[in-house]
């Protein structure tokens, strides 16, 4: 585990003989080859210039661009305003897991003290997220995220977060139809985290933000057994549960003091191995709701733990729900690893562009999910089957139309499959071999925002419907004349 270590310039603590200057230039160096970003000086400072042109991830490339040539402590100059979460990015770029990292900023020591703690909750979950599958099991998976989130509140100051755990044996865990059927091979008993944060605002809504994250410590397939080249990387089938809970934790960091309603995060953990009591194709299982789901695909195990999360966030009466899993391939066949893949629905127009709009520079991209999608994972014998054949619909829309089937048409529900998750060759943004928790940031701001979002919708459709007013006021005047 490598420590991040963290300065202001406007302050002089911070051993300067030992850090590299690398200063921003707007463009390269014509002396060098095309392609180059990253310019050695006669003075023993680096020019560096980002080739990318998304604003978004520039700082993510610069701090990569750094690392890559071995450049791990430095003094960053910008002829720019210094965001924290720039310097958040920055960081995550030079990020690798193996080495030590100082750097100086030019931000105010109060923004130091956060950066500090955002890079703490970013690296961890990193660290948590691609730790291998004998490092948690799922019970303690769950303890190790509740205690991210503690720490958040705790450090920043702002509401109470508290923690339940529901294992077998809790008469409350009968209910969890998924868990039980996932986890039915694994030596080690599956577990339903709950972690709730209150903001303890006085002006604090009734609403509750659900969060449902999929937590697979390890996804051998189950008898649909994957191949090696898709098995080396299955214990980072945690991602979601670690996003939904670090994204909580960045939440209450940024927005917590002004957070009008309660959040709560469901995460469904257990491992899909092999063995003589585990699940089979053919099995069908019924859920407290009274859907039959019969097992086509043993593979296919994310969805069938999600609908857990997503019936218990109902019954406790969320006003929204957001889920987040590394749940198809077909995502990454889509829109490859840069992207996340997501689908709204249940939304207003108004709510959708809102929400869109917080989306839309951080790398996201929507997929399909219609009624029609439905007609894909209908069984024979029973209401759903929990995988379409391969040629029978997109994995994307069949997977989420699976899981739509549960949130129901009341709430607006999100869904977002993480095909960004996870870096294996590296990229220009991220180091090779790591989850990236790209997105963070944005994750986050949904949940932290979501009343801000609400109101600008309502803003919205209010304003819209002064003008259709006035456009059928105007239309009846001519039509009077």
């Amino acid at each position: 585990m490598s420590s991040i270590s963290i300065y202001s310039s406007q302050g002089s603590d911070y051993p300067a003989s030992a850090l590299v200057d690398v200063y921003l230039t707007e463009k390269p160096d014509p002396r060098f080859a095309q392609g180059t970003e990253l310019f050695p000086r006669s003075d023993g400072t680096v020019a560096l210039y980002p080739r990318d042109l998304d604003e978004d991830m520039r700082f993510y490339q610069m701090g990569r661009t750094v690392a890559s040539a071995g450049i791990f402590n430095v003094i960053l100059h910008v002829d720019q305003n210094l965001w924290i979460k720039d310097a958040e990015n920055f960081l995550m770029g030079m990020y690798d897991g193996r080495h030590d990292i100082t750097a100086v900023f030019d931000l105010p020591p109060q923004d130091i003290e956060e950066l500090k703690l955002l890079v703490k909750i970013s690296t961890a979950a990193r660290e948590i997220a691609g730790s291998p599958s004998k490092v948690y099991t799922p019970e303690t998976l769950v303890d190790a995220l509740g205690a991210l989130c503690r720490m958040a509140a705790a450090e920043s100051k702002h509401g109470k977060v508290t923690v339940t755990k529901i294992l077998p044996g809790d008469p409350a865990f009968e209910r969890y139809t998924g868990l039980k059927a996932v986890s039915a091979g694994s030596a080690n008993p599956a577990c339903m985290g709950i972690i709730d944060f209150n903001p303890g605002t006085k002006r604090r809504r009734k609403d509750l933000f659900a969060v449902v994250g999929k937590g697979i410590n390890f996804d051998a397939g189950g008898y649909d057994l994957k191949p090696p080249k898709f098995m080396d990387s299955m214990h980072t089938d945690k991602y979601g549960a670690v996003m939904a809970a670090a994204s909580l934790a960045f939440a209450i960091v940024v927005d917590g003091a002004d957070m009008k309603h309660k959040v709560r995060v469901y995460l469904p953990c257990c491992e899909n191995l092999v063995s003589g009591t585990s699940m089979l194709p053919g099995d069908i299982i019924t859920y407290p709701d009274g859907k039959t789901v019969e097992i086509t695909n043993t593979d296919a195990e994310g969805r069938l733990v999600l609908a857990d999360g997503i019936l218990q966030a109902q019954d406790d009466g969320a006003a929204c729900i957001m889920e987040l899993s590394t749940l198809t391939g077909a995502a990454k066949n889509a829109v490859g690893r840069e992207f996340t893949a997501y689908t709204l629905q249940n939304f207003s127009k108004s709510l959708q562009i809102a929400v869109e709009g917080t989306l839309y520079r951080y790398r996201f991209w929507p997929l399909p999910c219609e009624k029609f999608h439905q007609r894909c994972i209908t069984g024979t014998h029973t209401d759903l089957v929990n995988s379409a054949p391969a040629d029978s619909g997109p994995g994307f829309s069949t997977a989420a139309a699976f899981l739509k089937a549960f949130a129901g048409d009341k709430v607006p529900f999100m869904h977002f499959d993480l095909s960004s998750a996870y870096c294996p060759k590296g990229s220009p943004w991220y180091a090779a071999g790591l989850p990236t928790a790209q997105s963070l940031g944005s994750f986050a701001h949904l949940i932290g925002r979501w009343h801000d979002l609400l109101e600008a919708a309502e803003c919205s459709e209010q304003l819209k419907d002064e003008l259709a007013s006035y456009a059928d006021g105007f239309a009846d005047e001519l039509d009077g004349r």
